[in-house]
C-alpha cells in the first residue's frame, strides 16, 4: 500500500478522519412568514442547515418534522425535500457540501436525511457557522480548506448527537401518540379533524398516521372511533341518556348512522347492550331479552 493510501486513523464509524468534504456554498438567512421552498432534489450536494431563531417546517419523502431553535439537519442527495417557515421567522445558517464523507454518512445514518436534531450548547454549532460563512464572503487566503474543516466538525458532531439521540426518538413518538390520543379523548363530543391535529401537534396528518400505526396499531381515526364507542359504552350503563342523547355527547349527531356503527364494531346494538349490562348487573339472565 502507498503511503498516500493511508488514511491519518479509522474511527469506530468506519472512515478516516481526513475525509473528503468540500464546502460549494454558505450562507445566514431570516425568512419571513411566507418563506418556502419548492419540492426539489439536490443530484449531488448535500445541505446542512441549523436554526437560531424562529422555527420550520421539513418534509423529506412524506415525513414531516418541526424544526426549532439550536436544532440541524442535514439532507442527503437524490431524495425529494422541502421546508418553510413555521410561523412568522425562520433563522438558518447554512451550507451545501459533497464529498466522500457525505457519502459515509449516509451510508451510516441509513436514511435520506439526518433529521433535526438539538445541539446542547449552541456555539458547538454557531461559532463554526460564523467563521464559514465569514470565510465565504470574504474570500481570504485558503478559506476553502479553512471553510472544509470547520463544516466536518459541524457535521461529525450532527451525527453523534444523532446516534446518540436516536433511541429517544421513538420514546418521542410514543409520546406524541399518547397526548394526541388523550387530545382526542378531552374532545370525544366532536370529530377532531386532520387539520386540527396537524395545528395541534405540529406534524402532517401523514406522520401522526404512521407514528399511530407504529405505537397503536391503528390510525388516529380508528382510535378515536373506538375511544368514542368506549364511551358511548360506558354512557349506556351508567346514565339513562337516550341513544339519541348518547351519539350527541360522542360527537355523533345521526343516531341512526351511531346505531349502526355501534352494531358494526360491537355486535350488538346499543338499546340490546343497555340491557344486556342491566341484566348482569342485577345477575339475570339476558338470553330472552335479546
Amino acid at each position: 500500500m502507498d503511503k498516500t493510501d493511508i488514511p491519518l486513523y479509522t474511527n469506530a464509524w468506519g472512515f478516516s478522519a481526513d475525509a473528503d468534504l468540500t464546502v460549494t456554498i454558505a450562507g445566514r438567512f431570516r425568512s419571513d412568514e411566507n418563506y418556502r421552498t419548492q419540492p426539489r432534489i439536490l443530484e449531488r450536494e448535500a445541505v446542512f442547515i441549523y436554526t437560531d431563531g424562529g422555527s420550520g417546517r421539513l418534509v423529506v419523502e412524506g415525513a414531516e418534522h418541526p424544526v426549532y431553535p439550536g436544532e440541524g439537519f442535514l439532507l442527503f442527495p437524490g431524495h425529494g425535500h422541502e421546508y418553510r417557515t413555521a410561523e412568522r421567522r425562520w433563522d438558518i445558517w447554512w451550507f451545501h457540501c459533497t464529498g466522500r464523507l457525505i457519502s459515509l454518512l449516509g451510508e451510516r445514518s441509513g436514511r435520506a436525511y439526518i433529521p433535526p436534531t438539538p445541539f446542547d450548547d449552541p456555539s458547538d454549532v454557531l461559532d463554526p457557522m460564523r467563521t464559514i460563512v465569514r470565510e465565504f464572503q470574504e474570500k481570504t487566503l485558503l478559506f476553502d480548506v479553512i471553510s472544509n474543516a470547520y463544516a466536518r466538525v459541524v457535521l461529525v458532531e450532527l451525527m453523534r448527537k444523532a446516534q446518540l439521540g436516536a433511541a429517544d426518538e421513538a420514546a418521542r413518538g410514543a409520546r406524541l401518540v399518547q397526548a394526541a390520543s388523550a387530545y382526542i379523548r378531552e374532545h370525544i363530543d366532536r370529530v377532531v379533524s386532520n387539520t386540527e391535529l396537524e395545528q395541534r401537534f405540529h406534524m402532517s396528518a401523514r406522520h401522526l398516521t404512521r407514528l399511530f400505526r407504529q405505537h397503536a396499531g391503528e390510525t388516529p381515526r380508528q382510535y378515536a372511533i373506538r375511544a368514542k364507542l368506549a364511551e358511548a359504552q360506558r354512557l349506556l350503563y351508567l346514565t339513562d341518556l337516550t341513544v339519541a342523547e348518547v351519539a350527541v355527547r360522542i360527537g355523533m349527531p345521526d343516531p341512526h348512522y351511531f346505531s349502526r356503527l355501534f352494531y358494526q364494531k360491537t355486535g350488538i346494538t346499543p338499546t340490546a347492550y343497555r340491557r344486556l349490562q342491566s341484566a348482569e348487573s342485577k345477575g339475570e339472565n339476558p338470553t330472552n331479552d335479546l
